[in-house]
């Protein structure tokens, strides 16, 4: 009787393993899945969550979607970043609710996206460089509005999410002259800002 015991439970043992073994396939693929709905991967969707770059190169493929974009520049060391903890959730929110079809909300790292010190490979430190370039951007916290992969506006970091869901209806409705305009007014600011920042 004792081995007939000692039988059943080993093959309840192996039907729970197995039972949790096919839990974690699930899993598995609940989060495979997940990458689908990442502009990062295919940028036409609408984002139903902020997104978190991990690299230059990553960030690249979100704001050259399409869809318009903003983008919050953070870091973990940054003290000011703190007075605006969970901005981008609230954007999210205010989109959610909000008309727009399609639209993308960033929270990116500055030391992850931006700061080549940071960055050992080389290639995404050179389009780390690139990107500072690009929009000028000198420290954290900084907001900005992407579409096709221009940036088209500086934000300031006071705006309110509602202001910021205004503006990107904004960009949604442009035409691509409107957009190009946008682009050109930003380049010119941008290229003071980094002159006024090297004086």
């Amino acid at each position: 009787m004792t081995k007939i015991y000692h039988l059943l439970f080993g093959l309840i043992l192996s039907s729970i393993f197995v039972a949790c073994g096919g839990h974690k396939e699930e899993a598995g693929d609940e989060r495979s899945s997940r990458v689908h709905d990442n502009p990062a991967k295919n940028p036409k969707l609408t984002t139903k969550r902020v997104l978190k770059p991990g690299s230059p190169s990553e960030f690249n493929k979100i704001i050259a979607g399409g869809q318009p974009t903003f983008v919050y520049f953070n870091a973990p060391w940054c003290g000011e970043c703190k007075y605006y903890s969970g901005i981008s959730e609230r954007v999210l929110q205010a989109a959610m609710r909000s008309d727009l079809k399609r639209f993308a909300v960033v929270s990116a790292d500055y030391d992850e996206v931006v700061n080549d010190f940071k960055i050992s490979d080389d290639s995404e430190k050179k389009r780390a460089i690139a990107l500072q370039a690009k929009i000028a951007i000198i420290g954290v916290p900084n907001m900005f509005f992407f579409v096709d992969g221009k940036p088209v506006e500086y934000f300031f970091s006071n705006n309110s999410a509602d202001e910021v869901v205004e503006k990107l209806k904004e960009v949604s409705k442009a035409d691509k002259d409107q957009i190009a305009t946008w682009s050109n007014e930003f380049n010119k600011s941008a290229k003071k800002r980094l002159e006024a920042y090297g004086s």
